[in-house]
């Protein structure tokens, strides 16, 4: 679990930044199924971990929007 002080920073952050986050989010867990789908991948747990992380940063700039 994430602790506040990690959420209060991401809420800090810029939406710009956010989505740029975001990109490179995404695009780890991307890289990281692709690993997993040739077998490379010894650590699973980055999976649930990247996809937590992708819905945190969506989660924020949605926020975002409405204010």
């Amino acid at each position: 679990m994430k602790s506040t002080e990690e959420i209060k920073n991401l809420r800090a952050m810029t939406r710009e930044n956010l989505i740029k986050e975001l990109a490179l989010s995404e695009k780890e867990y991307t890289n990281n199924m692709l690993k997993v789908s040739v077998g490379k991948l010894d650590n699973y747990s980055l999976l649930k971990k990247n996809k937590a992380k992708v819905a945190r940063l969506k989660t924020i700039i949605n926020e975002s929007k409405g204010e």
